[in-house]
């Protein structure tokens, strides 16, 4: 079995925003996170900037079909998918049956906004693609948001991926380096290797050593193999005291 030594970084070193352009980046450009508009930035996807961008024109047209007047006006809805939509098919054969789904989830999105189930409506009848919702959560009552993103069928790991996310956006995780020098290290002054940021509440130390464990060791690495040393007293501008986990 492998050891593993790391230490985390305090908490005034911490910068997550690098890392969540990783975990966006990683999601294949798909990721969006609408944000409490008071406390938390937006992240929009290339597919929702293009939804936001258009549906409000195709839901007018949709309303104001115009079959027997001058041909300057849309005659068929399919004409005003064609216009603002293009490609909307995805492939599909163009039918009653399709456009009908497009129908519909304008006239909700007419009537409601660009409510959860409506976005995702949108969005896979645009991209081809299931998609899915959740809230995600940060340490105060204001840092909240919703995340939109392509569906994951595994319970389990759509739940990883999305506490990825809120930590990753709301910076609870922790910041960790992890030591990757031929000596074992007898205290955290003594690591030196490569930073990485993990989706583990900073304050779970025993969580953070099962992660590690799991993601950063070999396969018979388990946490009881993992030293972890954690900052306490900061009794400098620039330096902390460190003690294991």
């Amino acid at each position: 079995m492998s050891k593993l030594f790391a230490r985390i970084a305090p908490p005034d070193y911490i910068d997550t925003e690098s890392y969540f352009d990783f975990a966006e980046e990683s999601a294949q450009g798909c990721l969006t996170v609408i944000g409490n508009p008071r406390y938390c930035p937006d992240y929009k996807s290339n597919d929702w900037k293009y939804i936001e961008e258009v549906i409000d024109r195709v839901s007018y047209y949709l309303e104001n079909l115009v079959p027997y007047e001058s041909p300057s006006y849309y005659k068929r809805f399919s004409d005003v998918l064609d216009d603002y939509l293009p490609g909307w098919e995805n492939g599909k054969k163009r039918s009653g049956t399709l456009i009908h789904k497009w129908k519909e989830a304008v006239r909700k999105y007419d009537e409601n906004g660009l409510e959860d189930e409506t976005a995702c409506e949108l969005l896979e009848l645009y991209t081809g693609k299931k998609w899915d919702f959740a809230g995600i959560q940060g340490s105060c009552q204001g840092d909240s948001a919703t995340i939109y993103f392509p569906a994951i069928e595994n319970e389990t790991n759509r739940k990883k991926y999305v506490d990825a996310i809120s930590a990753y956006y709301f910076g609870t995780g922790a910041e960790i380096e992890i030591h990757d020098g031929e000596n074992e290290p007898e205290n955290a002054d003594e690591i030196s290797g490569y930073w990485d940021y993990i989706p583990i509440p900073y304050a779970s130390d025993e969580e953070c050593k099962e992660y590690l464990a799991e993601y950063f060791g070999d396969k018979e690495t388990t946490a009881d193999d993992v030293t972890l040393w954690i900052p306490t007293e900061k009794h400098t501008s620039v330096w902390y005291d460190y003690e294991t986990a």
